[in-house]
């Protein structure tokens, strides 16, 4: 079930092999941020989501905003040979749960969190935290900016 709904498409968890798709926060909205490695250059307007390509460089990031000091951050991605145990076991924790309670949809989904995270652990991801974005979790890269 769980890799159906990931070669589907139907699931909202953003798995690609070679691309994440991460949620660019920053404390004041509307800053324009350019994200750069070797694999391209994207761009978003905060709060939103943009899709990068995966490598082994450093994720550079310059956010701007009218008022605000230009801010630039960096993110490497994550080690890629250990998995998160601590996200491993919550996950599974409650995909047993969803299923001794009958609540096949809720293990489904449970699951399917669990194989972000081990897809995750092997191909690396730029940032462990998770945001809300549209009522849904995202992985997020928080960004402050700084008054002239």
């Amino acid at each position: 079930m769980v890799l159906g709904l990931l070669w589907s498409g139907s699931a909202d968890t953003a798995i690609s092999f070679g691309s994440e798709k991460l949620l660019i926060l920053t404390d004041q909205p509307g800053a324009h941020c350019v994200l750069t490695n070797n694999k391209g250059s994207w761009s978003v307007l905060t709060p939103g989501i943009v899709k990068v390509k995966r490598s082994k460089k450093k994720l550079n990031i310059v956010c701007n905003k009218e008022g605000y000091k230009e801010t630039r951050t960096h993110h490497i991605l994550r080690n890629t040979k250990e998995v998160d145990e601590d996200s491993v076991a919550f996950n599974m924790g409650g995909t047993l749960a969803g299923v001794a309670q009958g609540d096949m949809l809720s293990a489904g989904l449970e699951a399917l969190l669990l194989g972000t995270e081990i897809v995750d652990s092997k191909l690396g991801t730029y940032t462990n935290n998770v945001g809300l974005y549209k009522g849904k979790k995202k992985r997020s890269i928080f960004i402050k900016l700084n008054k002239n």
